[in-house]
């Protein structure tokens, strides 16, 4: 397992640390893509990208080409490709252009993504969504 992906609840959830960095993007969405196929035949997997300490001066032109340079990639077509993936919920992304350009790109792609202020509204999504996980109460405490 990496430093950038590790599995929050083993098999069906998923959590990183988000980036801006589209080279670490693509490497880190590869090894989420690895991460769920070696979890199997598992209903869904989920994503939680926590943005909350991502420090980003990037102008906000150049963040969104970026953002949507990174969406071809290969790293992130295997992801957003994956049969396993389930929803891909970001914790409060740096900036409103990021959102707007990630619900725009979630949609043409056909994959599931949301996004949430905080950690705690992220898991009560997820469950929300996925009433076969497990009880997530404490597992707030092993992200924040």
């Amino acid at each position: 397992m990496s430093d950038l992906a590790r599995w929050l609840v083993a098999g069906r959830v998923i959590y990183t640390v988000g980036t801006m960095a589209k080279d670490v993007m693509n490497y880190r969405n590869q090894i989420i893509a690895d991460m769920m196929t070696e979890a199997g035949e598992t209903p869904m997997v989920h994503l939680l990208l926590d943005y909350r300490n991502v420090n980003d001066s990037t102008d906000e032109a150049l963040r969104l080409k970026y953002y949507v340079d990174a969406q071809h990639d290969e790293g992130n077509q295997a992801l957003i490709k994956h049969p396993l993936l389930g929803w891909s919920i970001s914790i409060d992304p740096p900036h409103v252009i990021v959102r707007l350009a990630a619900t725009i790109i979630s949609q043409q792609n056909n994959y599931r993504w949301h996004y949430t202020q905080t950690t705690q509204s992220a898991l009560d999504f997820l469950v929300s969504r996925d009433p076969s996980l497990p009880d997530m109460t404490d597992l707030k405490k092993e992200v924040d």
